[in-house]
């Protein structure tokens, strides 16, 4: 199982949320194995309202 950095999924998140790309080509663009982890990544952060804020 692959770790990914806090900085990396902000970046992901923050990508998909200015619409510069569908969960699969954000996950291209950052090496993620699968889009499924991008939409986890967002979903999270839209639930919890802030994950990704320490």
């Amino acid at each position: 199982m692959a770790k990914y950095s806090f900085d990396l999924k902000l970046k992901a998140v923050i990508d998909y949320e200015q619409g510069l790309g569908i969960y699969q080509f954000i996950a291209d663009k950052y090496h993620v194995k699968t889009s499924g982890r991008i939409k986890d990544w967002v979903q999270i952060n839209s639930f919890k309202g802030s994950f990704f804020n320490r």
